[in-house]
């Protein structure tokens, strides 16, 4: 019986020419669930989409599991769009295959022995068409005769979206209280983003306790902590002084991003009204009011 469950979408890339051949390029993300222990996260895993009675099959392949390349010092700090541009993806001899990065999440799985994945996959194909599956919509990980076949849900990826911009939308996990993420980097590293804003902005730590912290988390390029920003800053203070459970690794529904937007707005707004008169505020702050 099939491990794997979940959601993805294919979208074609660039195509290549090997030989006398010319192969299409395809990107694969999404969210997948598999039993605990199965798969390794920050690993890689030989990816391949073949076709079986009953449509097109998804296979994970567990003996060709590998580290990526150590690519920079902040290689942990790629999110599923920049992954795509790291040169950690090797070519497929033949069918549709590439690799497929594995990334934990918090999205809620089915049952307490089962956890989830972000999965990001480069691969090539002959030809995409080939696959009988339409781009850019959302496929669902069905079991069929033991294996986990994708099929078309009928919901479209809305335009302009990048990868990391999809795995924000609520596409994922459970259909009556579908999620997303609000950031796709590893979990420590959002975990450490969240408790560099609470040492600055609900705390009020030494800078140089801030500094040391964002050095040591690897996470100052991220956080940018040269910037200088006081509407920035006081907008986090106001938010966070009324949110202070918010947590950057915890997927959100519909009904909490609505409140996360509301209350963002909220504290720009109080942050710009505190930062300038109105007769200097900026056009754009203006607006945001």
């Amino acid at each position: 019986m099939s491990t794997l469950s979940g959601k993805l979408f294919l979208r074609p890339s660039s195509s290549t020419r090997h030989n006398t051949r010319t192969k299409d390029g395809i990107i694969a993300c999404g969210i997948i669930e598999a039993p605990a222990g199965t798969y390794r996260s920050e690993h890689m895993y030989p990816m391949m989409l073949g076709h079986v009675r009953g449509g097109v099959a998804l296979f994970l392949d567990l003996i060709g599991e590998h580290a990526p390349p150590q690519l920079d010092e902040a290689s942990s700090q790629h999110n599923a769009t920049s992954l795509l541009y790291a040169p950690i993806w090797r070519g497929s001899h033949g069918g549709t295959a590439g690799d497929a990065f594995l990334r934990r999440t918090l999205v809620p799985a089915s049952r307490s022995d089962r956890e989830t994945f972000i999965l990001v996959s480069a691969m090539q194909t002959p030809t995409f068409g080939a696959l009988n599956l339409p781009a850019e919509q959302l496929l669902r990980l069905q079991c069929t005769s033991g294996l986990p076949v994708l099929e078309p849900t009928g919901t479209a990826i809305p335009p302009g979206h990048t990868p990391s911009g999809v795995l924000k939308l609520c596409l994922w996990g459970d259909d009556r209280d579908p999620v997303g993420l609000q950031g796709d980097l590893p979990l420590d590293i959002l975990s450490a983003i969240d408790e560099h804003y609470r040492l600055l902005y609900v705390l009020g730590a030494a800078p140089e306790t801030v500094r040391q912290h964002a050095r040591e988390k690897e996470i100052d390029s991220i956080v940018n902590i040269s910037r200088d920003d006081p509407t920035f800053d006081a907008a986090m203070r106001y938010y966070l002084a009324r949110n202070r459970h918010h947590s950057l690794t915890m997927p959100l529904n519909r009904v909490m991003q609505g409140r996360q937007e509301a209350a963002m707005k909220e504290a720009v707004a109080l942050a710009v009204q505190t930062e300038y008169p109105e007769s200097t505020r900026p056009a754009a702050a203006q607006m945001r009011c």
